[in-house]
């Protein structure tokens, strides 16, 4: 059995996260297993799931440059302890230069991945991430990214065009996302929605990239204009507080849902009517893909790479820019459009989860058995 050791800041419900245990729970386990470094002492969203599927995880303090020496001390122990790591597939950008050095100092193979693509925050945050992880292009030996750009932004036009770097799709399970009128009645009624009522739904972490403000801002326009309506918000985050003081000062309590973090997206899909995407930045944009496999008309902003919008007409973009007003307006124009079954569009255009599984699975015994060889060869 081949021991993969992914390395990521939590498993918490985000992206990244959901895409892992996606291909975890659709992989041969009997010949690959995963296993996990996280970043928390805390217990995230998904820790008890990776257990019963047989995967272990470790723990490690998180980066934060005053613990160089102590972090990087801690790889090269882990390293030194555990020989049945030969794969390192790296998912935390903001470390990654040096827990791979450290893999590739032991004789393991480093993976890189980026999940995201260039974050245009202005702050001295997102300018310590950009240097700390430049060096990463230099150091993997294996590039993947959920999208090209992804890996553009990360790695840089060169390796992207080689033969190391490789793109993942956030495969789904497209048949658990087909409308279902009693899955939308049952979630509806949980919620007390009528089955009149206009709702807006998003799905993501509650961080700056998603720009829940702006969504509150376009939802404001929207209830104004059909007071019969809610925001269905599904996720959690650091930034929820500030989304519920925000709620308040709009005095929108009444008609925002906070739904919390959900192993069963695909049933909350079910209830809402259209779903907004106002993202700063997005690798690629899991939840979209799932809100069109869901059969739901979509408004995304200009920031969504193209590969997440399916060919079948539910995916319509405008300009952050453009204001609330103009999202406001294109929402009430999609109000009471009919639901598609996409499954087929969703299939065809690679998101499906069984093929991203068997892509990834013949990587890590491709690149495995390629070290064997070289290894051989030497001697």
């Amino acid at each position: 059995m081949i021991r993969i050791l992914h390395v990521i800041g939590s498993m918490g419900s985000g992206g990244a996260e959901a895409i892992i245990m996606n291909i975890y729970r659709q992989i041969d386990r009997s010949k690959i297993q995963f296993d996990f470094v996280v970043h928390t002492k805390k217990k995230a969203f998904y820790d008890d799931e990776i257990r019963a599927l047989g995967g272990k995880i470790y723990t490690t303090e998180r980066y934060n440059v005053v613990n160089y020496f102590s972090y990087k001390r801690y790889w090269d122990d882990f390293f030194t302890k555990h020989s049945e790591y030969q794969i390192i597939h790296g998912h935390i950008n903001s470390s990654a230069a040096i827990y791979l050095s450290s893999a590739k100092k032991h004789g393991r193979i480093a993976v890189a991945h980026s999940h995201a693509t260039k974050n245009t925050e202005k702050s001295l945050r997102a300018l310590v991430f950009l240097l700390s992880t430049y060096p990463i292009r230099y150091i993997a030996d294996y590039f993947w990214g959920c999208s090209r750009q992804a890996g553009i932004d990360r790695y840089g036009i060169k390796i992207v065009e080689s033969e190391r770097f490789h793109v993942l799709k956030n495969g789904i399970a497209a048949e658990k996302y087909i409308y279902n009128a009693a899955t939308r009645a049952k979630i509806r009624t949980e919620y007390n929605i009528s089955d009149s009522t206009y709702v807006i739904g998003h799905v993501g972490r509650f961080t700056f990239a998603k720009n829940h403000a702006f969504l509150l801002d376009v939802f404001m326009k929207i209830h104004q204009i059909e007071p019969d309506s809610k925001l269905m918000l599904i996720g959690k985050g650091e930034l929820e507080d500030d989304v519920r003081k925000k709620v308040r000062d709009l005095q929108l309590e009444s008609s925002v849902i906070f739904v919390g973090q959900v192993k069963n997206v695909f049933d909350y899909l079910q209830a809402m009517d259209t779903f907004i995407f106002p993202s700063v930045f997005e690798g690629l944009g899991i939840s979209l893909v799932e809100a069109q496999a869901a059969g739901l008309p979509c408004i995304v902003s200009e920031n969504i790479q193209e590969e997440a919008k399916l060919p079948c007409g539910l995916v319509h973009t405008l300009n952050i820019h453009d204001g609330a007003d103009a999202w406001a307006k294109m929402a009430m124009k999609l109000h009471g459009t009919e639901r598609k079954n996409t499954f087929l569009a969703v299939k065809d255009a690679g998101f499906n989860i069984q093929e991203s599984a068997q892509m990834l699975a013949k990587f890590y015994e491709d690149i495995l058995q390629n070290k064997i060889d070289s290894m051989v060869e030497i001697k």
